[in-house]
C-alpha cells in the first residue's frame, strides 16, 4: 500500500459517509488493517508515516458500529 492509495480511501470514506454510512465504516476497517499488516510484515517504508495517514479517518464523522 502506498501513501496514495491511503489518502484515495480516505476520500472514498469522505464521499460515502452520507450516502452508505455501513460501507464507509467497513472500508475504514480494511484501510486500518491493512496498514497494519504492512508494518506487522516490515514492509511499509514509514510506519509512523503511514499510520498517521489511516488514523485520519477518526477525523471523518460517520456512524460507526461496533460489536
Amino acid at each position: 500500500m502506498e501513501l496514495n492509495d491511503i489518502r484515495e480511501t480516505l476520500v472514498y470514506i469522505d464521499g460515502h459517509k452520507k450516502v452508505d454510512p455501513e460501507q464507509a465504516h467497513a472500508t475504514e476497517d480494511k484501510l486500518h488493517v491493512e496498514v497494519l499488516y504492512d508494518i506487522a510484515n516490515g514492509v511499509c517504508p514509514d510506519p509512523q508515516r503511514y499510520a498517521r495517514q489511516a488514523l485520519k479517518t477518526r477525523e471523518i464523522d460517520f456512524p460507526r458500529w461496533y460489536s
